[in-house]
């Protein structure tokens, strides 16, 4: 539980972790995150994700493959998938790596922004 950190610090703390929790919920007037930042971040830091299936994670965070993704407000699936990663060095390692490949090749700034710039162009012509 690292609390705030300024985005300076962000990189080393990414580099010290061994995994990064992400436990999203939907609240009592039906708010909930999109794709919050520190996914696409952990995900690029080639750091293993434990995230909540809400919002939009799960179009980033693909379970068994670029991540872990447990129910939102469950904390024995949450505790379940950090004991499983605790366990499995190379799954964390596997986890890790296509978690940066993919956040490489789906997430960059630039291809983003081509990738919304074609659906403006084709929208608006």
């Amino acid at each position: 539980m690292r609390g705030r950190l300024t985005h300076a610090a962000l990189p080393a703390a990414y580099g010290a972790a061994g995994v990064v929790v992400v436990p999203s919920r939907v609240d009592h007037r039906g708010d909930r995150d999109g794709l919050p930042n520190v996914v696409l971040e952990a995900m690029a830091s080639g750091r293993p994700v434990v995230a909540s299936d809400v919002g939009a994670i799960a179009t980033a965070l693909r379970d068994g493959d670029t991540g872990l993704l447990v129910p939102p407000a469950d904390p024995d699936r949450l505790a379940a998938a950090l004991d499983r990663l605790a366990a499995d060095h190379a799954l964390r390692r596997r986890l890790g790596r296509r978690a940066r490949e993919t956040a490489l090749a789906d997430h960059e700034l630039h291809a983003c922004g081509e990738r919304l710039a074609r659906v403006l162009e084709r929208a608006y012509g």
